[in-house]
């Protein structure tokens, strides 16, 4: 699931059942040598580029930023996000990104906004074991239960390693790195998953480059995560951390879940590409695969495709696909639907009521993108599921029993 920015976070696979895992020496010694440089490093700054791709079709999205982090408790990692601009051929910024903020005293998480800023702050532990980096090379800075040396262990605990292997010497810009690969394979929510893990080690022992590659059932992506101009060895001071909120700046509020099943689903009002009312009571004796989206939202879209085959492999039960397209510009709404006919058994609407307490969003506790209710010939939720990692039974099972509501 995500928001309108960060579209892309994603899980994928490949392998139906977890094989014994092969892993040399020379792998396991350079990955603990990994965790004992980072524990010695005492402070530590640079910048960071992380690149999401979905390889299938390819798109990408980018963040772009700084980050510093100093023992025992201090942190800041800032950045923006970046898209490709259709028309200039060039990337950029769209947002601020989440940023994340250690004073030495306070814990911030910023969620940037277009008007203010909201935040989450908790109490910085003395060592810093509650501060969260979200920089995978360097996770474990603060908390060495995220160190790769961990994760291996935990993977091999849960029988999900296929293999770890020291893959040699490669060269990245203008560099010569030393590479060590992993791969899991696991079953999530009925769907197998398989990752492939590439570490870029430098020879100070710092992970410069990680690549992860995924393949979710039909999904497959990529998150290439890279810190450059990395160092060491620079005196960092506490003052170097100091930070304010911004005026207006209001707690986080989290989403509400959406509706449980069995709940009377609500009855908002839409209107279709030529202008027509649509009410979700219009199809009442029909199972409805309310489904929320965005052109913006790749997993959304990707959906798609799964979703029609769903919808027409019960040839004895009327269902309908109400598409509720939010949080989107209404022009790039209706180019995208005009030029993808292929899901023309699909009803592509738009809500009157934007973003109001009567909006579908609301109603419907929308927490984030992609979102699908399955509702009930007699109005009732059957099921919702939030993000799409890939082909599964849920949204069939769901149809299934929809009639028992």
């Amino acid at each position: 699931m995500l928001t309108k920015i960060h579209t892309v976070l994603f899980c994928f696979v490949f392998i139906l059942f977890p094989v014994a895992a092969h892993a040399d020496d020379k792998a396991e010694k350079l990955l603990a040598s990994v965790a004992v440089a980072l524990k010695e490093t005492e402070s530590l700054s640079g910048d960071y580029e992380i690149i999401r791709r979905h390889l299938d079709p390819y798109e990408e999205i980018r963040e772009r930023g700084q980050f510093s982090l100093m023992r025992p408790n201090y942190l800041s990692v800032r950045g923006a996000s970046f898209l490709p601009s259709k028309t200039a051929g060039q990337w950029r910024k769209v947002a601020e990104a989440t940023g994340y903020i250690s004073n030495g005293s306070i814990f911030y998480t910023i969620f940037p906004g277009k008007e203010t800023v909201s935040y989450k702050d908790v109490k910085a532990n003395a060592d810093g074991g509650n501060i969260a980096v979200n920089l995978s090379p360097i996770a474990d800075f603060f908390n060495r239960n995220n160190s790769f040396v961990n994760q291996i262990a935990a993977a091999r605990s849960r029988k999900i390693l296929t293999s770890l292997r020291y893959a040699g010497e490669k060269e990245w810009e203008n560099a010569k790195y030393k590479v060590l690969e992993f791969v899991t394979d696991e079953i999530k929510r009925g769907v197998s998953q398989h990752t492939v893990t590439q570490l870029y080690i430098g020879n100070d022992k710092i992970i410069r480059r990680l690549i992860s590659t995924e393949k979710f059932g039909d999904l497959t992506s990529e998150t290439e995560t890279i810190l450059r101009n990395v160092r060491s060895k620079t005196k960092l001071r506490p003052a170097d951390f100091s930070y304010a909120l911004p005026p207006g700046a209001k707690a986080y509020v989290p989403p509400p879940a959406p509706l449980a099943g069995g709940t009377q689903a609500p009855d908002p009002a839409f209107v279709d590409g030529s202008g027509k009312p649509v009410k979700l009571s219009d199809f009442r004796g029909k199972t409805v695969i309310l489904d929320f989206w965005a052109t913006w939202c790749l997993p959304c879209i990707k959906s798609f495709p799964h979703t029609a085959r769903i919808a027409k492999s019960f040839p004895g039960k009327e269902i309908v696909v109400l598409a509720v397209n939010i949080w989107d510009n209404k022009i790039n709404a209706t180019d995208w639907v005009a030029k993808n006919p292929q899901f023309g058994s699909f009803v592509f609407v738009t809500d009157t009521e934007g973003a109001g307490d009567k909006s579908s969003i609301a109603l419907f506790q929308v927490p984030n993108l992609p979102l699908q209710y399955v509702i009930s010939p007699n109005g009732k939720i059957v099921a919702s599921f939030q993000g799409y990692l890939g082909a599964s039974d849920e949204l069939e099972t769901a149809i299934k029993n929809a009639d028992d509501f």
